[in-house]
Parts: C-alpha cells; sequence; structure tokens
C-alpha cells in the first residue's frame, strides 16, 4: 500500500537525519541535511493527506 511506503520512507529519512544532526552540522554538509529535511517535509504532509482523507 502506498500509505506504507510513504510511511517506512519517513521512518528512513528521519533515521537518517538523526543521525547526521547527532554528529552535529557540517558547513558542507548544510545543503544536504536541509534537502533531506525538506525531503521528509513533503512526506509528512503527503502521508497526513492520505490518512486523514481515506
Amino acid at each position: 500500500m502506498l500509505k506504507d511506503e510513504i510511511r517506512n520512507k519517513i521512518k528512513l529519512l528521519s533515521n537518517e537525519l538523526n543521525l547526521k544532526l547527532k554528529d552535529g552540522i557540517k558547513k558542507e554538509e548544510y545543503s544536504k541535511i536541509l534537502k533531506l529535511s525538506q525531503e521528509l517535509d513533503k512526506l509528512i504532509v503527503i502521508y497526513t493527506k492520505k490518512t486523514f482523507s481515506a
């Protein structure tokens, strides 16, 4: 199901983001962390819409 795929992707990105933030934000990785965070935000919005529209 699509919702399960989105939820799994959210978990994966969340874990990846947490690992990067745990090590601290290095100047050269700032754009990667920002992109990861934005992608995570988009997936959360999509997942929330699908959850409440079902």
